[in-house]
């Protein structure tokens, strides 16, 4: 019979990718995808089954849609829930935060800005 041989793992030598197949482009299930909506009750019709959806209708979306959902903190709780991606969570969060309904137009492009922004620093394309 053959001896074990001990060996040692070396370094990775490239990217790993399975988060990013699963988080950035793999849709989930559809009782844990993101429905849009501009209200309580008002559904926009679009959801997001993965990161690169979110990011895609956050970039487009009416301002309507970012008063609704970032004073709630429904977009990183989202991702934390469905993703358990903590980092990308509290940083949509901090973006999320200087969001009210009231908040100037300014104020909403600022924050959709910050908010693809997280999750182009996370999951880049």
């Amino acid at each position: 019979p053959r001896q074990p041989v001990a060996f040692t793992i070396g370094t990775r030598v490239t990217p790993h990718l399975r988060h990013e197949h699963k988080y950035g482009r793999t849709g989930v299930e559809p009782d844990h995808q993101f429905h849009f909506r501009t209200e309580p009750g008002t559904p926009t019709g679009t959801v997001a089954a993965n990161l690169s959806e979110l990011e895609t209708e956050l970039a487009g979306c009416d301002e309507s849609v970012l008063r609704h959902h970032c004073p709630g903190h429904d977009l990183s709780r989202w991702v934390a829930d469905v993703f358990h991606d903590r980092p990308l969570a509290a940083d949509l969060a901090a973006a999320e935060t200087s969001l009210t309904r009231r908040s100037p137009g300014a104020v909403v492009e600022q924050v959709r800005l910050a908010l693809i922004a997280a999750l182009q620093d996370r999951y880049p394309r």
